[in-house]
């Protein structure tokens, strides 16, 4: 790491150093303890007043469009509307029905009231305003203008695509409230330019279940669940919805909306009747009225809708209004809407804060309907992609070149992105939520990472499958299933980390599941796999030299050159036994080991960690046109690792010529690869001293001689050959849905 900051230091500056350094440490939270971490007042399950705590959208994420919208005149509206209204205060109705005039369609006026004197006013009142299209209903005074919206009007709905929700609201409870009803009219009806800019919302997204005002600034500070949580959770279990107080809440309060019949279905099918409501006396909290206020979204999200929250520009405060041309704009989804069946607080739970690399995706839904392949990787920092990340790049590009319908996009998952790691990547955009080539950033968890429906993806690791299921989970919810996926497995990775919370987690990924596709890097992996979880239908990848790689490699004399894989960083690759072994074999061996030089090549790393070893020198992490270089000259290679992988860099020795060690491991037998290894059945200093004898015994004989390539011999394997034709078919039926 230190060489790597030096490394960065000497090619990029100061600046740049520093800025990454900031960064690294920034989610390196298990290197800087705290204490105690502050608990976020969202996680505290009451406030003072004994209510039940709410998570509320971050200032940054409670984002509105504005309206009205510039461009809707080529939008064709919905003309098959409801307009239903609980008119309890008739002088109120009076002011109210002036507004539905800027209703610009053709509406049904549905009003209810409380008694036959109120009826005759409010006909009164509409046929005044030319409204002779109007049902007045009387019910008893209960469930406030919930109960005769949802259960005396329930059998309108049928009839209606489209209904807006309003009622002659008064809060006499508190005087700060004056002005809440006129800015909720305001930015349901204020105007022709308001109305026509929601009904085209409505028209341009099929799935938008409701709209409606962004909250009236002074009770922004007061939302939360109230007294209502357990009559809204019990409510919402009747709808098969599990609800989390960890999850947002998120509703239209002051409980005036514009809405799709088809969104509020799960909630009307309960079959609740005014019974089940209190008796009026002035509550002000605790019914059920008020909790159903506030599952509304919740109940459109069931139906599977989503919603979005408006909010007119003359309105002051405008900060956190998104601002766009028409109402197709895919922007206005993954903007404003913030699902409602996420739970955020596992962004600060404990896995997250010991764990960067399992910290939660931050996900939002996307309208756009073309399909694209995903890649998440750890890191393009070349620096840091070594066999398993090349290899994954390449299999995209192979699924890509069959999917050419298809965007793609890489997810860069645990590493910050800088401007020179973008240098393989030319054709592609950053951060785009449209680009048919996009890299995006999510090492910060800061940004949204856009979702689409028909977005298929390849996991490159167990943390990153794992956060592959919790997209795929979302992409359930939001769009009613999850799409097919490929689990590239290029190691048992369970044994890096045994016995501890991430070997649960990662042995859990390896579970069955016919969506997701095994694509098994190595025969011999494939065969561990197979005994270890009974899959046998995994695609396997047999081992295939690296082109580059095999061009490089040349026909020169070989040297007294010692090629060593050394990755302190990477513990299967058994840094320190490669160390002490090579410096048993000097002192055991000193004249014969003083002609010998050692090469560590693989990873950047000060050379005093190679320290007692002699004649050594770390070139560490180079170019793979120098690396065939050294594969060319150099006659003994060693390469150990600790899993049933067989690894690349032994496999790339032997094949040049190199008399190799490397290591057998479960039903992982190096020597079926190559006459050229020798392998180690116990991986010690002393057992790899004895090799070492023995290789550099074998390889005298070859010093000076041109090297000759060695094909490296193919294994038998579980499963079927990888044909990228036959994966990119497996994953295109997720987008002919």
């Amino acid at each position: 790491m230190v060489a790597r900051g030096v490394h960065i230091l000497r090619t990029e500056g100061f600046q740049s150093a520093g800025a990454r350094t900031l960064r690294f440490l920034a989610t390196r939270r298990p290197f800087l303890r705290v204490k105690k971490p502050a608990l976020s007042p969202s996680f505290l399950l009451f406030n003072k007043d004994g209510a039940t705590n709410a998570r509320r959208p971050l200032p940054e994420d409670d984002i509105a469009l504005r309206i009205p919208l510039p461009s809707t005149t080529d939008v064709a509206l919905p003309e098959n509307i409801a307009v239903i209204v609980h008119a309890f205060y008739v002088d109120v109705f009076q002011e109210l029905i002036l507004y539905l005039k800027n209703i610009g369609q053709k509406f049904q006026l549905y009003v209810s009231t409380s008694d036959e004197i109120k009826k005759k006013i409010i006909i009164d009142l509409c046929l005044e305003n030319g409204f002779d299209n109007v049902e007045v209903r009387i019910f008893e005074n209960r469930g406030r203008d919930i109960a005769p919206k949802i259960i005396g009007f329930s059998d309108i709905y049928e009839k209606h695509e489209i209904f807006l929700h309003l009622h002659t609201k008064k809060s006499p409870h508190l005087s700060l409230l004056q002005g809440w009803r006129d800015y909720l009219l305001g930015n349901l009806v204020g105007s022709t330019e308001v109305v026509r800019s929601i009904l085209a919302l409505f028209s341009a997204d099929q799935k938008l279940g409701v709209v409606y005002p962004q909250h009236f600034y002074p009770i922004r500070g007061m939302l939360n669940w109230g007294f209502d949580f357990e009559t809204a959770q019990a409510l919402l279990a009747k709808a098969h919805w599990s609800l989390s107080k960890d999850s947002l809440l998120e509703f239209p309060s002051g409980s005036m909306f514009w809405g799709r019949s088809a969104a509020l279905k799960p909630l009307l099918d309960l079959g609740l009747t005014f019974d089940d409501f209190p008796i009026e006396a002035g509550q002000v909290d605790g019914t059920l009225a008020h909790a159903i206020e506030r599952s509304y979204l919740h109940f459109a999200e069931c139906a599977g809708f989503h919603w979005l929250k408006v909010q007119n520009s003359a309105d002051v405060r405008p900060q956190g209004l998104l601002t766009v041309e028409k109402p197709e704009d895919s922007r206005i989804l993954e903007k404003v809407y913030l699902p409602l069946f996420e739970e955020p607080g596992r962004s600060d739970l404990s896995m997250g804060r010991e764990y960067a690399e399992l910290r939660p995706l931050r996900l939002a839904k996307s309208n756009n309907r073309r399909p694209r392949l995903n890649l998440l990787l750890p890191t393009i920092d070349p620096l840091w992609v070594f066999g398993g990340i090349s290899t994954a790049l390449k299999t995209f590009d192979e699924l890509s070149a069959q999917l050419l319908d298809f965007d793609k996009r890489i997810v860069v998952l645990d590493s910050p992105i800088e401007p020179h790691h973008l240098d393989n990547f030319q054709r592609y955009k950053m951060n785009s939520s449209d680009g048919q080539a996009v890299v995006f950033e999510a090492f910060n968890r800061i940004r949204r990472m856009d979702v689409r429906r028909d977005d298929v993806y390849i996991s490159t690791a167990w943390w990153s499958e794992y956060l592959r299921t919790s997209i795929g989970q979302f992409q359930e919810k939001a769009f009613g299933s999850r799409s097919k996926a490929v689990y590239f497995i290029q190691d048992y990775e369970s044994n890096f980390i045994q016995w501890s919370s991430r070997w649960a987690i990662a042995e859990s990924t390896y579970g069955f599941d016919e969506n997701v596709a095994w694509l098994v890097n190595s025969e011999e992996l494939s065969s561990y796999m197979s005994q270890r979880f009974g899959r046998t239908d995994q695609m396997v990848v047999p081992f295939r030299m690296n082109e580059t790689i095999k061009r490089g490699v040349k026909s020169l004399p070989k040297e007294r050159i010692i090629l060593c894989y050394g990755r302190p960083t990477a513990a299967r690759n058994c840094f320190e036994i490669v160390v002490d072994g090579l410096s048993l074999w000097q002192q055991r061996n000193p004249i014969e080991a003083s002609k010998w030089q050692v090469v560590f090549l693989g990873e950047n790393f000060d050379t005093s960690r190679i320290w007692p070893v002699q004649n050594g020198s770390v070139p560490g992490k180079v170019g793979l046109e120098e690396y065939a270089e050294y594969l060319s000259r150099a006659s003994v290679g060693v390469s150990l690792m600790i899993s049933p992988h067989p690894s690349y860099p032994p496999l790339e020795m032997a094949y040049s010529g190199l008399i190799t060690i490397s290591n057998n491991y479960d039903a992982k037998e190096i020597s079926n690869r190559s006459e050229n290894f020798v392998a180690l059945d116990q991986v010690t200093p002393d057992s790899l001293a004895l090799a070492m004898e023995r290789s550099v015994k074998l390889a005298e004989e070859k010093i000076g001689r041109v090297g000759v390539q060695k094909e490296i011999a193919e294994l038998p394997f579980v499963g079927i050959k990888y044909d990228p034709w036959e994966l990119a078919e497996f994953l295109r039926k997720q987008s002919l849905r």
